[in-house]
């Protein structure tokens, strides 16, 4: 089992949900030692995930409970860790540990409150607890603060009461973290009857409103606060993320604007500023923001991992890609946990052509609780899904057109995603709005595609998507591919794996080991082909049969026979890649590079290719690239014959031999990362 620390004080009241009737019951340690064996194997997160679904499911198991706590302090997930603490003291209700540990996780989220209360009653439990000395040095800290924390509030004259309403206030925030909406919101209209106008309150039940679908509501919300106080910064941060998600972003650039200025006393100001400026997009007020920050010692001393993420997220995007990495890698050293952060930092290792432009949040922040319950379960696993039939097709464009139809508001998503998604779902943006076949979502794509904020593949199939649909002309096209601009044709090509029309049986039976005897390279087998071959074109005549009779005059030293032979097949059959492949060759061993060129360039202009041809030319057209020092059209090429064939085993091959002829800038060489840095505005 994972060695935790120990529970440092944590728990409180949760409802007690049984499994039910008819449930079936489930073998814990067994569970317990197969997530375990997963963490220690290094599957962390699989294996964090599998113990939260297993508590969900079975509320009821303590040892369940007792292990996702463990886990949940590797991550440093006090959320969870507290939800767990608290879960146990519904099922262990006289055991101290679980209210010192819940405890110590309401004090880390700010609920000191309500952290007193359980400090209490796990002292009164068991006083003499390693754990009771630092409960009541805590205890004794919070109650020295008393004033501060009742004034701003303007709270009830009498403390008691004041205290009371506070921590009931303490508890729907932790519901709120938990996710339990229905219990957040009841426990904040109780505070609402006490307090009609208690702005912390009135803020959390425009976040529920929100997570559950009702924007309207969630603005609404937002502007009753306001009314009351026209400068709350958690109001203001809020209604900068309800307005831009609503399509209404001149709105939301008024309230940032606003925000901007706010001096408000609030909770974590400065967090909800950054992320309220995140969500809008505005890099230019991050750093505003940040240099603010650094004229308040303190301030900047009391920041915390995510805040720091925004800043770099802004930093990266504005081209400063020194001071990017060094806020990601300070923000994982408070926060190693911190996935987003790393995942960006991992991005700027890429390669130029591979890396995404930075982004703020993870997918689920952008999503309403339906529109991410469509997504993961109807619309995106349609879209992803590999579709092999016209009929297939036009069903998913169906499915996108009546979704944009009954959700016009979501266009605003897919131009968001396009701009300031991760890599997943920007690519779920465009599948969706390439099927939804909608002239603003196609004037989004365009934007995108002839960008710089998505990795080269991600921009180059959108805009091959752009020519199919006669939305763009393919001839003389300005991209930033490779980290810097290039004017290219987008060719636009259909790719199938059909088989080619079969032989007869007879010739069926002569090229098979025709082709086993070529496979061994030798001149005997080659010898042996030959005859086979021959026989086989006197029973029919074949473009395949003619170009494997050609390789077999090869293998035999028969070289002018072999390009005598593949110049017959050119003439008979122009449209036939691997004879102009092989006769290319021939021409680029001698550096006859404009012979080569005028044989493989009218391939070029088929539109349907072969998959087993692709790669047959993509070597040979990739050879003639290098022979021409066209080292950025060859990586382009390499990209679209590894976006149809990942796994082909040349294309590593290819891609290092490329690498060698021109290094792409790398996080060693941050100098040199400059001009890529430019596609992050």
């Amino acid at each position: 089992m994972p060695k935790g620390k120990k529970p440092t004080g944590k728990k409180t009241a949760l409802t007690h949900t049984d499994t039910g009737f008819g449930v079936k019951p489930i073998d814990v340690a067994a569970k317990i030692r197969k997530i375990d064996r997963q963490f220690s194997e290094g599957d962390k997160q699989l294996a964090y995930r599998q113990i939260q679904q297993l508590c969900h499911q079975h509320p009821d198991q303590a040892e369940l409970q007792q292990f996702m706590a463990e886990l949940a302090l590797e991550f440093g997930d006090f959320v969870r860790y507290g939800q767990a603490c608290a879960q146990l003291i519904q099922l262990q209700p006289h055991n101290a540990h679980h209210f010192y540990g819940f405890a110590s996780a309401l004090v880390t989220g700010a609920q000191v409150l309500l952290a007193r209360q359980m400090f209490l009653q796990a002292i009164a439990l068991d006083p003499d607890n390693e754990l009771a000395d630092r409960a009541r040095t805590t205890i004794a800290s919070i109650e020295t603060n008393f004033d501060e924390l009742l004034l701003p509030a303007d709270l009830p004259t009498d403390r008691d009461t004041a205290i009371d309403l506070l921590i009931k206030h303490e508890w729907a925030q932790v519901y709120l973290s938990w996710g339990e909406y229905e219990k957040c919101r009841e426990t904040e209209q109780e505070v609402l009857q006490i307090k009609p106008n208690m702005l912390p309150a009135l803020n959390n039940l425009s976040l529920i409103a929100f997570v559950q679908d009702d924007l309207i509501a969630a603005i609404d919300q937002s502007e009753q606060v306001l009314a009351i106080a026209p400068d709350n910064i958690h109001a203001l941060a809020n209604l900068v993320r309800y307005c831009v998600l609503a399509d209404q972003v001149d709105r939301a650039q008024t309230f940032a604007d606003r925000l901007k200025l706010s001096q408000a006393p609030a909770w974590d100001p400065w967090t909800k500023k950054l992320e309220a400026f995140s969500y809008l997009g505005d890099q230019a007020a991050i750093v505003e923001t940040w240099e603010d920050l650094q004229q308040d010692p303190a301030a900047l001393k009391a920041l915390s991992a995510i805040e720091l993420h925004y800043v770099a997220v802004a930093m990266a995007r504005r081209g400063d890609i020194d001071q990017a990495q060094r806020l990601w890698q300070q923000a994982l050293h408070l926060a190693p946990e911190l996935s987003i952060a790393q995942a960006n930092l991992d991005n700027l290792y890429q390669p130029a052509a591979e890396q995404h432009a930075a982004w703020a949040f993870s997918a689920e922040h952008w999503l309403s609780t339906t529109m991410r319950q469509q997504l993961t379960t109807e619309l995106l696993l349609i879209v992803q899904a590999k579709q092999k039939n016209t009929k297939q097709n036009q069903n998913i464009k169906q499915v996108c057109q009546h979704y944009f139809d009954q959700h016009p508001e979501a266009m605003i998503w897919v131009e968001i995603m396009l701009d300031r998604g991760d890599p997943t779902i920007c690519q779920v943006a465009i599948d969706l709005a390439k099927n939804a076949d909608r002239p603003r979502l196609w004037d989004a794509l365009h934007r995108f595609a002839l960008g710089q904020q998505g990795a080269d593949s991600l921009r180059h199939q959108t805009a091959i998507a752009l020519v199919q649909a006669q939305r763009l002309e393919a001839e003389n096209v300005r991209m930033w591919l490779m980290g810097e601009w290039q004017e290219i044709a987008l060719l636009s090509y259909e790719f199938h794996d059909e088989r080619p029309a079969r032989h007869p049986r007879t010739v069926e039976n002569l090229l098979k080991p025709a082709l086993m005897l070529l496979r061994t390279g030798t001149v005997a087998g080659a010898v042996e082909a030959e005859a086979l071959l021959q026989k086989a074109l006197a029973i029919k005549s074949a473009p395949d049969l003619l170009n494997n009779l050609a390789v077999a005059y090869q293998l035999q030293h028969r070289d002018d026979a072999a390009k005598a032979l593949a110049e017959q097949i050119i003439a008979d059959y122009p449209t036939y890649i691997p004879a102009r492949v092989v006769r290319a060759g021939y021409h680029l061993q001698n550096h006859e590079t404009a012979a080569a060129e005028a044989l493989l360039k009218p391939i070029l202009k088929q539109t349907r290719i072969q998959i087993d041809d692709l790669a047959t030319f993509s070597e040979g057209y990739l050879r003639l690239l290098i022979q021409q020092a066209q080292i950025q059209p060859a990586r382009s090429w390499l990209e679209l014959w590894s976006q149809v064939t990942p796994d082909h085993p040349r294309i590593p091959i290819w891609r290092q031999q490329l690498s060698l002829l021109k290094v792409p800038a790398t996080i060693g060489k941050l100098g040199d990362r400059r001009r890529s840095g430019q596609r992050w505005k």
